[in-house]
């Protein structure tokens, strides 16, 4: 046999066409160290041909093969190197791999005749996961490229989907009635797995399949966990021989039976004799294989151990890469969120530069307003000490002007009092005039009144000069108030001190008025008229009202 490679999807088709492949004529059409040449041999297949394309292939499976049931051809330009009709069954293993399917399908359908059964196997294109990988894919054609290939040769064509099976089977180790699997298919969605192969079934000969049919596969083999390389080819070697030689003990016994028939009795008894000799050492020969056999089991027991033993340490491993898988994972969230923490504080520090910045042109701002805000303070601090100048000046001209008014008021009420007593020297004037006019005396007493006129216009014009030396210091003490309020205004600070002056002035001057008896009137034009012409008209005013009292009554 030559050498096997790794499990492949097409060994289903062995089970699935069990039917027709028992005792018949196979033909494969694939490589030639394909797996499904010794599934067909274990399903009862006759005869196993190969025909591959490549011919180095064909050359080293040929010498390798050492079982007379299985043949190898190599698949050249001018078809197959086989009679029509020469076959029951043909295996298309996967038609994707030929440059020219169309020519391989004729010449199959040639092969099997009217009366044989194709199965011819595509891989699907738009399958995204398999369980068993792809041998040399090709060029792969789609659902209805693949239908259209087939049924241009073939008739009748059914088409299959291939898809995989993975599950556990729990079983009754002791049932009380006969086994009824139960296919439970809820976990999977749509009820099944999408289909990874599209398989074509050409059955001229009436030939029928099941509809629904589960192969199960082992899980070693699947999962590439079980017996070694060299292992699996000595058992395989192994059952080969042992099937060849059932083989050859069939044929002995067939020959022995002929021969006995139509032989003497002593020529049957020594070919009996030399057939039962050859039986034994057939019968030698196929127990050293059972032994080999069993040595090889044994073997294969020894490595199931330990693969067994490797496996826990794989799943062991697993755990451990599973955790490992977390932690990695735990720190890549802490990574994602230390980079999402930095970058909020990069954006933040972003924020803050900006803020900082703006900051900045405000403090600029601020300072550029401060320093106008201080030069605006030197020139109020210049005029506030130009108008603390003046207070003071205006304080000193104040308490002058209050000198002035005590000692102007202090002669006001020298002149009240000697208009008191000038008018009590009028009223005894007047009385004296009165007892005097039947005296012839009033000549003297004309003279005496004009003294006392005289007397007492200086005396009105003293006051009237009092009176405008009280309204020139009202004026002047206005005029300060209002200089005092402007500059009050104008720095912002309080005016208390020369508001406190000028209510003391104020005061001063109220005196002054209380004694002189009446308001302090400002004439209407104080500086058209002087005070002498003031004192003029007075004077003439004094002399006609003196004239006018003393003028004696006219005789009747």
């Amino acid at each position: 046999m030559p050498e096997i490679q790794s499990l492949r999807a097409s060994v289903v088709l062995a089970a699935y066409a069990e039917s027709v492949i028992d005792a018949g004529r196979v033909l494969v059409v694939g490589e030639a160290t394909t797996p499904l040449v010794e599934r067909l041999l274990e399903r009862g297949a006759r005869l196993v041909h190969v025909v591959d394309a490549d011919p180095t292939r064909v050359a080293e499976a040929a010498t390798r093969n050492s079982d007379g049931h299985v043949s190898f051809a190599p698949l050249g330009p001018g078809g197959l190197p086989i009679r029509d009709g020469a076959f029951d069954v043909a295996i298309v293993e996967n038609l994707a791999t030929f440059s020219e399917p169309a020519q391989v399908l004729r010449q199959v359908q040639r092969a099997i005749g009217v009366r044989g059964t194709a199965l011819v196997a595509s891989p699907n294109p738009d399958c995204r996961a398999r369980l068993l990988p792809v041998v040399d894919p090709g060029k792969v054609p789609d659902y209805y490229a693949f239908y259209d290939l087939v049924t241009d040769v073939f008739d009748d064509v059914r088409m299959l989907g291939q898809a995989p099976f993975v599950g556990y089977a729990v079983v009754d180790f002791a049932p009380e009635e006969e086994i009824e699997p139960i296919l439970d298919t809820e976990f999977v969605p749509g009820g099944a797995e999408e289909a990874e192969w599209f398989v074509a079934v050409a059955a001229g000969g009436g030939a029928s399949f099941e509809a629904f049919t589960v192969v199960q596969l082992s899980a070693r083999e699947v999962t590439g966990v079980g017996r070694s390389d060299s292992q699996e080819q000595q058992l395989r070697a192994a059952r080969a021989a042992e099937r060849q030689a059932r083989d050859r003990l069939a044929e002995l016994e067939a020959e022995l039976l002929r021969r006995q028939a139509g032989a003497p009795a002593k020529e049957r008894a020594d070919r009996l004799a030399k057939l039962e000799a050859e039986l034994t050492r057939h019968e030698q020969w196929s127990q050293k294989l059972e032994d080999r056999a069993a040595t090889a089991d044994a073997r294969a027991d020894a490595v199931q151990a330990e693969l067994d033993a490797a496996e826990e340490r794989l799943v062991a491993m697993t755990r451990d890469l599973a955790g490992a898988r977390a932690d990695l994972e735990a720190e890549r969230r802490r990574c994602r969120e230390a980079v999402s923490a930095s970058e909020a504080a990069r954006t933040e520090r972003a924020q803050l530069a900006a803020a900082v910045a703006a900051a900045q042109a405000r403090a600029q701002e601020a300072e550029a307003a401060l320093a106008g805000e201080a030069a605006r303070r030197a020139a109020d601090s210049a005029r506030l000490a130009e108008l603390q100048g003046i207070d003071e000046q205006a304080a000193t001209d104040i308490a002058s002007l209050e000198r002035q008014l005590l000692e102007r008021g202090a002669v006001v009420q020298s002149l009240e009092q000697a208009a008191r007593e000038a008018a009590r020297a009028g009223a005894e004037l007047i009385a004296e005039v009165e007892r005097l006019r039947t005296e012839q005396e009033t000549l003297a007493l004309r003279e005496t009144a004009e003294d006392l006129g005289r007397r007492n216009v200086e005396l009105v014009a003293d006051l009237q000069a009092a009176h405008w030396s009280l309204a020139a210091a009202r004026s002047e003490l206005a005029r300060l108030r209002s200089m005092t309020a402007t500059a009050a205004t104008t720095v912002g600070t309080s005016a208390a001190a020369p508001d406190a002056v000028a209510d003391g002035v104020g005061e001063v001057l109220s005196i002054a008025e209380a004694a002189v008896g009446e308001p302090v009137a400002v004439p209407e034009q104080p500086r058209a008229q002087g005070p002498a012409t003031m004192v003029a008209t007075t004077s003439v005013e004094t002399e006609q009202t003196v004239a006018a009292e003393v003028e004696p009554p006219t005789e009747r």
